[in-house]
Order: structure tokens, then C-alpha cells, then sequence
């Protein structure tokens, strides 16, 4: 006979007073035990909510469910049936509004097995504090700090009642390290170094190994691989899965695309039963896949892309990346299948709804959510777009891509490519008008100036304008590039010596703005030529170049030891980011003297300063005239 499942309630409800909304949470006394059903009632006025629940289990798998409620009276009521693993319970409600509750850390729930809570619950609270669960996310340095300290406290209580689970020492290790001051640091790090040495003589089992591989890892110990090896002698599980799948992608990062390709697939072969064994392994495969896929492509084997494609369509059916980008190879390789493509592109589009995108994107912020899925949307569109140009449907494919602009933020954001194909079909069709104005806007985006003289010039050319007129004509476009124009947002920030400055007081210069971090390779290469730029300009007193980042001020300072960079140097929050719809690094701004944005570039190109310095030249040749 079954034993019924113990039903653990959690009520949710909300009292309005004096026109406030104040939320109350009120968590049934029983302890719930790892295969209860837990059963949450929510009494607040959400349309259509919908559950996402991560379950954390104490072997440090975990599973991640979106769950629909049923409606009792005006109550919505969720049952979560939870692992016999369960550790800890994460969740919070989100309904058709993007309304979210409770509050980020409010909606846990810690499962208990006699008097103690299970294994590893409260480290797993600890990693929800630091926001580095369900997945990682990036704080401010005083925030970050704060939440490092408070994460401390529940790793301590971890080792208070699971004194051998050493593995939670390498956590804390890492946090103390980054908390303490540059003085404490080096004598930590050899307590540090200490510590796993003692672990070490008196342990030597794979739970030792894991935690001084993961120490070693963190602090660059030379014995690294040492401690690798040893955990290789013993039959792997999931935890010493997740160092296996690191070290895996770190070494094919050094690796030519052959070795990669062949380290990988033995990964898949050689692990792949354990993965079917393991509820977070979607998320670990298909960053493999997406390995296999990129370097297939590299390589220019198509058959082996769409193999890897259809994989990751198996593992996440859910995500509409993946039928997208096969789409896109059925139209634009050697194997083009329409009808193919047209049936993927149909799968994706079903693939927008909330459920799925929950699943994509779990626990997001509803802004970064909604970010994400307007990339996928834009890539979804340009795809589209392409295919109803060679289906012959000009009309259909000329309104995708008036999508794809909208979806970036409108013509001031929209990629520099995307504006010349929108303009190319507006030639096709015989809409010039349209089609001036688009290669105006790709030029303002950062497009390449002379590529686009050519194309005016041929646009004309169909238009039956003279060859006598066409450069007048090509001339008088382009003469509007600095006219097009959108007011820049002001912001405030700090600079490196903590003096704040904001672009308002910046008015009568020319601003350029070079969006960065020290983690990006592309920003680090442009750099000399930044330099370059700001070298060019050095005796002018109305132009002044700003870098913004988001990095940490320890990680600026330790960059700049090295590498000089010109620009003065400042730190921005995630506000000023969102303002200036940054979502990839580096992005160029050039702020006309009357404080609008006249240019707007996303990524570096080898050139770069001279377009930088062709359109501030441009600026100060307006000015003179």
C-alpha cells in the first residue's frame, strides 16, 4: 500500500488598506518532508497567474516546473508535488500583467527530515541570496556585498547542521576572500590553502575531492589538476558531473575546431546515460549542442548543424531558438527547403506563449525577460523575413522587417543591416521614398557610409533619375545623416576618483559614450584604437569621451593597471544601460552638441575609430558652415 503524500499548505493573501496593498505570507507550521504536496493558496487579484517553482534537491540536482492553479471561490490554489529529494522549495506567482509575487527570497520553502532541515537547504539559500540561483544575477557592489553577508549566514547554518558537507566551505571561502580587505587577502588565501590540505588527510572520498577541486578552481591553487584526477578514479555522480561539464568547455576553448568538435561528442557519448538520470541536464546539454553547433558551422558542415539543432530541439522543445536557426540554415544553404523552413517557422511562432517562455527563462526579472524574448522575436522575424522575400511575397517580407526594427526599440536602435535590407526591398518595390529614408537610418546606425553611397546611387538608377543628377541627389541624402536626430537620455554617473558628473552638464560638447566591461574581448581589442581617437582630438576642448560600465571599481582598477584607456572612465548601473537599450558590448553613442544622438553603433569593428572620427569631423563641419 502507498503511503498518501502528506498536503502542506502555504497561504498567500493581501489586505488593502488606505488605498495600499500590504501582502502577507503565512506559511503552514508543519515542516514539510521531501514528497509532500505542497499546497500554496494565493488570495490576491491576479489574472490567469501562473506558478514557477524550482525544487533544489539535496544531491544538488534540481527541477524547475511552471504549474497552473485551479480556482476555489476566488482563491487560487497550486499543488506542487515535490521530489522524495527535495531540499529546498523556491517560487513565486506571475500573471498575464507580468504582475510578480511574493518578493524575491520571500517564496521558499525548507523541507525538513526529523529536526533538521534536509541537506543542503540552506546552502541553497545562501546561492538565492547571492543571486547566483536559478540563474546568475549581477548586483551593484554595495548590494553585492550585502547579499554575500547575508549568504554567509546560511552557509554557516549549513555546516551547523551538516558539519561534514564540506563542499559548502569552498562557497564561503570565496565570499570571505572577496569581503576581506587587500591586506587579509594573501594570509587568507594560504589559511584557505590550509584548510584543504587538512580536509584532505582526514577525508579522502569524492565529496573531499569535489570541494578541494572547486576550491582550487576558485583560487587558482596549482594542484588543480591533481584533485581532477583523483575525482576521475571514482564512478561520477551528479555534482561531479557539473565539474566535468566545466572543465570540458574550458579546454575546448583552447582547442582547434576538430579537437573541439571530437572532445565534445565524447562528452555527450560518454555521459550521456547519467544525464537522463539528471532534471537540470537540459540546461547543460544544450549549452553543448549550441557548442557542436557553432563549430559545425564553423566548419561549414551543415548536416552535422541541423543534427546538432535537432537535438536541442529535443532537450528544450519548449525554446523557439532552435527551430528558428534551422529555418534560416533550410533557407540560406546549400540545403534550402522552403516548405521545411515555412513548418519551423510555424513550430516557433507557437513557442511565444507564457508557459514557454516561463520555461526559458525561469525566475527572470520581468524587464530582462521581456528583453530576451524581443530578441528572439527579432530574430525571429529577420528569419521570416528572409523567407517570404524568396516565397516571392515582397509585401509580407517588407512588414517582418518594419517588425524586426520595432522590436529593437525603432529606426534610432535597430541594427545598421537590418535598415539596408529593409531598404533594398523598398527598392524592390519601387517605394524609393521609403527606401532613402532606410539607407539614411543604416547610415545613423553606424552602416558603412561608402557601400551606402553605392546602393543610393544604383536606387536612383532604377528610379530613372539622370547620371548627371544621381551624385546631387546621393549628396543631398546624405547630407541629412546629422538632421536625424533623438534626444539622449540624461544620465547621472560616478567617474573612477568618485566625482559625479551627468551628460546634461556636458551640453555645447560633443559626447562620444563607449558602453564596456573588462570581461569583453571585442571592447579590450578596440581599445588602442579608442586611444587613437581620443589622441586625434586631444588639443579640442568641446569633445569629450566617456566610457560607462558596469564592472565592479576593483575590476576597472586592476584593468587599467595594464591596459591604458583613454576615455574617462565611469560606472553605471543596470538603469542607464536599459536606458540606452544596451544589450550587447561595446555599443558606441556619438551626442551632438545640443545633447540628440546622431550615431549609435552595437559592436566593434576594425575601423572603428575612424567612423567614430568621421562623424565627429562631420559634427564639427555642420558647426562651421
Amino acid at each position: 500500500m502507498i503511503k498518501s503524500s502528506k498536503k502542506i499548505s502555504v497561504i498567500i493573501f493581501s489586505l488593502f488598506l488606505f488605498s495600499s496593498c500590504a501582502k502577507k505570507i503565512e506559511v503552514s507550521e508543519n515542516r514539510p518532508r521531501p514528497g509532500d504536496v505542497v499546497i500554496i493558496k494565493v488570495k490576491e487579484d491576479l489574472k490567469h497567474p501562473l506558478a514557477e517553482v524550482v525544487t533544489y534537491k539535496k544531491n544538488m540536482d534540481w527541477k524547475y516546473e511552471v504549474v497552473s492553479p485551479s480556482l476555489e471561490g476566488n482563491v487560487y490554489v497550486f499543488r506542487i508535488q515535490t521530489d522524495t529529494l527535495a531540499s529546498l522549495l523556491e517560487y513565486r506567482f506571475i500573471d498575464e500583467n507580468d504582475r510578480v509575487l511574493p518578493e524575491k527570497g520571500e517564496g521558499i520553502v525548507v523541507f525538513y527530515e526529523g529536526d533538521r532541515p534536509v541537506r543542503n537547504a540552506y546552502f541553497y539559500k545562501g546561492l538565492i541570496v547571492e543571486g547566483l540561483i536559478p540563474y546568475r544575477q549581477s548586483f551593484e557592489e554595495k548590494e553585492h556585498k550585502k547579499r554575500m553577508k547575508k549568504a554567509l549566514e546560511y552557509y554557516k547554518m549549513e555546516l551547523q547542521y551538516y558539519p561534514d558537507n564540506v563542499e559548502v566551505l569552498s562557497r564561503i571561502y570565496s565570499d570571505e576572500l572577496y569581503l576581506a580587505s587587500d591586506e587579509e587577502k594573501e594570509s587568507y588565501l594560504n589559511k584557505v590553502k590550509m584548510a584543504v590540505d587538512s580536509v584532505l588527510r582526514v577525508r579522502q572520498d569524492i565529496a573531499a575531492f569535489r570541494f578541494a577541486y572547486n576550491t582550487a578552481e576558485l583560487f587558482n591553487f596549482p594542484e588543480i589538476n591533481n584533485y581532477y584526477n583523483k575525482l576521475l578514479s571514482y564512478p561520477p555522480d551528479a555534482r561531479t558531473l557539473d565539474i566535468i561539464y566545466r572543465r570540458t568547455l574550458q579546454s575546448v576553448r583552447r582547442m582547434s575546431p576538430d579537437q573541439a568538435l571530437a572532445t565534445l561528442e565524447n562528452f555527450i557519448n560518454k555521459y550521456s546515460d547519467i544525464y537522463s538520470r539528471i532534471d537540470k541536464a537540459p540546461q547543460f546539454l544544450s549549452t553543448v549542442y549550441n557548442w557542436l553547433y557553432y563549430i559545425s558551422i564553423w566548419q561549414g558542415d551543415t548536416g552535422k548543424a541541423l543534427d546538432a539543432l535537432d537535438h536541442l530541439i529535443k532537450i528544450i522543445p519548449y525554446d523557439p531558438m532552435p527551430y528558428i536557426v534551422k529555418a534560416s540554415l533550410y533557407i540560406d544553404s546549400g540545403f534550402r527547403d522552403l516548405e521545411k523552413a515555412g513548418r519551423l517557422l510555424e513550430e516557433a511562432s507557437e513557442k511565444f506563449d507564457r508557459v514557454s517562455i516561463l520555461y526559458v527563462y525561469p525566475f527572470y526579472d520581468v524587464e530582462e525577460r521581456k528583453s530576451r524574448v524581443d530578441r528572439t522575436k527579432t530574430s525571429f522575424y529577420r528569419v521570416l523575413g528572409r523567407y517570404n522575400e524568396l516565397a516571392g511575397r515582397l509585401d509580407d517580407a517588407i512588414a517582418s522587417y518594419e517588425k524586426v526594427i520595432e522590436l529593437q526599440g525603432g529606426v534610432f536602435f535597430a541594427e545598421p543591416d537590418d535598415h539596408i535590407i529593409l531598404a533594398d526591398l523598398y527598392t524592390e518595390k519601387g517605394d524609393y521614398n521609403n527606401a532613402g529614408n532606410y539607407y539614411l537610418y543604416a547610415i545613423v546606425t553606424g552602416g558603412n557610409r561608402d557601400s551606402i553611397r553605392l546602393k543610393l546611387q544604383e536606387m536612383f538608377k532604377k528610379e530613372g533619375i539622370s547620371d548627371d543628377l544621381i551624385a546631387q541627389k546621393v549628396d543631398s541624402i546624405l547630407a541629412l545623416e546629422n538632421k536625424i536626430v533623438q534626444a539622449a537620455p540624461d544620465l547621472k554617473v560616478k567617474t573612477i576618483d568618485g566625482k559625479e558628473i551627468s551628460l546634461s552638464s556636458f551640453k555645447g560638447k560633443i559626447v562620444v559614450l563607449n558602453f564596456w566591461a573588462t570581461w569583453c574581448a571585442p571592447c579590450k581589442r578596440e581599445i588602442p584604437l579608442l586611444n587613437q581617437l581620443v589622441e586625434k582630438f586631444s588639443n579640442r576642448e568641446d569633445i569629450v569621451f566617456i566610457a560607462l560600465t558596469n564592472d565592479s571599481k576593483n575590476r576597472v582598477e586592476n584593468f587599467l593597471k595594464t591596459q591604458e584607456f583613454k576615455y574617462l572612465q565611469t560606472f553605471a548601473n543596470s538603469e542607464i544601460f536599459k536606458k540606452y537599450k544596451v544589450s550587447a558590448i561595446p555599443t558606441h553613442y556619438i551626442i551632438n552638441k545640443e545633447g540628440k544622438i546622431v550615431l549609435r553603433m552595437v559592436g566593434s569593428l576594425p575601423d572603428i575609430h575612424k567612423i567614430l572620427e568621421t562623424r565627429i569631423n562631420n559634427l564639427l563641419r555642420q558647426k562651421n558652415e
